[in-house]
């Protein structure tokens, strides 16, 4: 049977008839508009990426300091802090933040002292809890091998600073205890250690008082007799002395594990060398900062 909507003309072509669509006046008219004025205004200038909107004067930028830190969310962009060095942060002038916090967060800080159980109690009740808490602990930090910045090895446990977040006045008496009551741990000096210490400031340097070294370069520590190890170099290179200056206590974790280079039965030469390696560290520490305690693992 055949189709009447196929004229004989599209039937001796084969083709299919043309269907025509039908907008509206209104719609057809507007896009027409459109089209013209696109054409109008398509000029070189036009296809330049637009500019970012300037920074209003008025509006509040993000603080960053060294005791407390306070994040002040403004409707404007702000530029973006890059971190400092320590001598940048010691020519910066001391910042009142409690001027630059609004009414209502005032108000909040001022209820929670009187009407918070925690906040009430005494001083030193609360550091006891702060230090129990945030204390006692071994922050051991990936190698940033693909990123910029040292990540904490939280082993499967969440919110392990959980309690910094809670409010403004207890971030403000406990943020620098997790620096003070803490040992730090790293693996390696480019990739682990100084990437922690490029994004530290002032305070969190002067609150560090232990950090912990694992050196997988057991076997130039006593494989020969002599004390210029990576380690030494590595250690002065990184000026961790100059930029650690309440640092108490060193502990290097040797692996004995990478030196299977070692022949099987020269354990008294492997140790006795050993020991020659760890007084000269010790010895080298100890001109640079007598203060320090050096104390050696095996593993």
């Amino acid at each position: 049977m055949e189709n009447p909507s196929i004229t004989q003309t599209d039937r001796a072509h084969k083709r299919p008839r043309k269907i025509s669509w039908h907008f509206p006046k209104k719609i057809l008219r507007r896009f027409r508009l459109y089209r013209q004025a696109k054409k109008q205004n398509a000029t070189p200038q036009s296809l330049q990426p637009a500019e970012a909107p300037p920074v209003s004067s008025e509006s509040r930028p993000i603080v960053a300091f060294s005791r407390k830190e306070l994040v002040l969310k403004t409707s404007t962009p702000v530029k973006p802090i890059a971190h400092g060095t320590m001598a940048a942060d010691l020519r910066r002038p001391s910042i009142d933040l409690w001027d630059q916090v609004d009414e209502k967060r005032k108000e909040i800080t001022v209820r929670n002292q009187h009407e918070s159980p925690f906040l009430r109690l005494a001083p030193e009740i609360r550091n006891k809890l702060y230090s129990l808490i945030l204390g006692g602990r071994t922050y051991r930090f990936k190698d940033a091998i693909d990123r910029g910045h040292a990540v904490l090895e939280t082993n499967g446990e969440r919110h392990v600073l959980g309690l910094l977040l809670v409010c403004h006045q207890i971030y403000s008496e406990a943020s620098l205890l997790p620096y003070s009551l803490n040992k730090f741990s790293f693996r390696e000096f480019d990739i682990s250690l100084n990437p922690f210490l490029d994004h530290r400031r002032l305070a969190h340097f002067q609150a560090i008082t232990r950090i912990e070294l694992v050196t997988y370069q057991a076997e130039h520590m006593w494989a020969g007799s002599h004390c210029d190890s990576e380690l030494l170099e590595e250690v002065e290179s990184t000026r961790a002395w100059e930029r650690l200056p309440n640092l108490e206590e060193i502990c290097v974790i040797v692996d004995l594990n990478r030196s299977l280079h070692i022949p099987y039965g020269s354990r008294d030469f492997r140790f006795r060398v050993i020991e020659e390696n760890q007084q000269a560290l010790e010895e080298q520490v100890a001109k640079w900062r007598p203060l320090i305690l050096v104390r050696f693992f095996w593993a």
